[in-house]
């Protein structure tokens, strides 16, 4: 997998030289008594053979620290009179975060693109010392103008970001118990499993509590160890075997929260994730409404499942395109697809016209693309969540992405309103098939995952006493 460093340094050497920028003697010839530095400037130097010894060094430095690549969205809506530092500032605490390393930008109103780069520093001032952040600026006004040249409403500005995580570097998505059973096998998170495994014996109770407790203690450690470094807030998942078991999922959530709290965390930073069943969509209503707890549901495949966390009132929703279309794939004759036939691309385009056609406030953040045609058709979207790899590819290609989705065009669709119950919900998702194979599986990955890791865990707390 190529570094976000790696990546910054080669496509740095695509970018053009600002024809402002003072030759590299300038300083020598005039002698000034002050200076400045800007990311253009930066940029254009760091191209320049003088100054290869002092890109090494930063280069260096950012695969020194490691880190992870990973994504958070944003979306600012500032009035008129708002300043987008001041926009940006506001809504960036609030940004759910998505392991990935890319920050997705969207503004409701123009400004410059280089401004968005100057707000999130001043956001998130750490980034700025730790990171290569200066460097990355220039590629926000690059992707800029892929996106359409000027600025303008519902253009995204993508910034490149190399948080230091130690060395956990998980290519995407947010924790779950594959993530976590990865980075607990590191020699650098010993620490924490140790801790987690000390929080499940101190607490007691049979062999099988003690390593529940250990397993939702190390899910709390992990989330509050990236949340140490990087503002927004981290999805944690509720257990998939509870997937059909509201109040059990209730429960867990509550009790995730409070763990985060003994941490010193609090719950506005917390999205917990849930399967997009009956039971978990009402788990997210309850848990919204009645505990202010924020939820992310996910395996979202079908437009039942949608309106019913729409229903439901939950914060965000990730419907899955390239599953989606994946399955289209391996079950039907078409092996290929124009993107705005892609019946993923079909899937969420429904979903974001019928949330904005009825001004339904949960957040659609299409996810799991598999190229970027996938992604151009659902510009416009409230959020995407967009690999390294097709975010590279989108600037190879160098097309400028126009919005394709919009509230404005949403309110033209022909969709009707409905309401589904229990009975309703469940007849109009068994009638999708994809999204019922796509779901069942997905929930027994989930829980497979989740039975390898407590089986660590398990050996770990419990091979002395089992005579092993």
């Amino acid at each position: 997998m190529e570094t976000t460093v790696s990546l910054i340094a080669r496509v740095m050497q695509n970018l053009p030289v600002p024809r402002r920028l003072s030759p590299p003697g300038s300083i020598d010839e005039f002698k000034p008594q002050d200076a400045t530095t800007n990311p253009s400037l930066i940029l254009a130097a760091a191209q320049m053979p003088a100054y290869q010894e002092l890109v090494g060094e930063a280069i260096a430095y950012g695969k020194k620290l490691g880190g992870f690549v990973g994504h958070v969205s944003c979306r600012t809506s500032p009035s008129p009179a708002a300043s987008p530092h001041q926009a940006v500032r506001s809504r960036l605490s609030q940004a759910p975060l998505v392991l990935g390393g890319w920050i997705t930008l969207q503004t409701a109103v123009p400004w410059p693109a280089s401004r968005v780069g100057e707000a999130v520093c001043e956001a998130w001032p750490h980034w700025a010392q730790k990171t290569l952040l200066t460097l990355c600026w220039g590629l926000v006004g690059t992707l800029s103008q892929l996106l359409g040249g000027t600025p303008t409403p519902l253009t995204s500005c993508f910034l490149i970001t190399s948080p230091a995580i130690d060395e956990f570097k998980p290519q995407d998505a947010t924790t779950n118990p594959s993530l976590i059973l990865a980075a607990a096998q590191m020699p650098a998170y010993q620490e924490l499993v140790g801790e987690a495994i000390a929080y499940g014996k101190k607490l007691g109770g049979s062999q099988e509590e003690q390593t529940q407790n250990a397993t939702d203690k190390l899910f709390v450690l992990f989330g509050a160890e990236i949340l140490k470094k990087i503002p927004g807030r981290v999805s944690t998942e509720v257990d998939a075997r509870l997937s059909f078991d509201k109040d059990a999922m209730v429960a867990r959530a509550r009790h995730l929260i409070e763990l985060y709290k003994d941490v010193g965390v609090s719950k506005d930073r917390i999205l917990i994730k849930l399967s997009s069943t009956w039971e978990g969509i009402q788990a997210g209503k309850e848990l919204e409404e009645q505990h202010g707890i924020h939820c992310n549901m996910t395996l979202l495949f079908s437009f039942a499942q949608a309106v019913a966390c729409a229903e439901a009132g939950v914060t965000l929703i990730s419907p899955f395109v390239g599953r989606i279309l994946d399955w289209h794939v391996a079950n039907t004759g078409k092996k290929a697809y124009e993107p705005l036939e892609d019946p993923g691309v079909k899937s969420v385009t429904k979903i974001y016209n019928y949330y904005k056609k009825f001004g339904y406030k949960t957040i659609v953040m299409g996810a799991s693309f598999r190229n970027t045609g996938e992604i151009k058709a659902l510009a416009g979207c409230d959020f995407l969540t967009i690999s390294p790899a097709l975010l590279g590819e989108l600037l190879k290609d160098g097309s400028k992405l126009a919005p394709t989705l919009s509230a404005k065009a949403a309110q033209a669709s022909d969709l009707e309103k409905i309401h589904l119950d229990e009975k309703a919900f469940r007849w109009l998702h068994n009638e999708d098939q994809m999204a019922v194979e796509k779901l069942s599986d997905g929930i027994r990955k989930f829980a497979a995952d989740a039975v390898k890791l407590e089986r660590m865990l398990a050996e770990r707390m419990f091979s002395t006493e089992n005579g092993k």
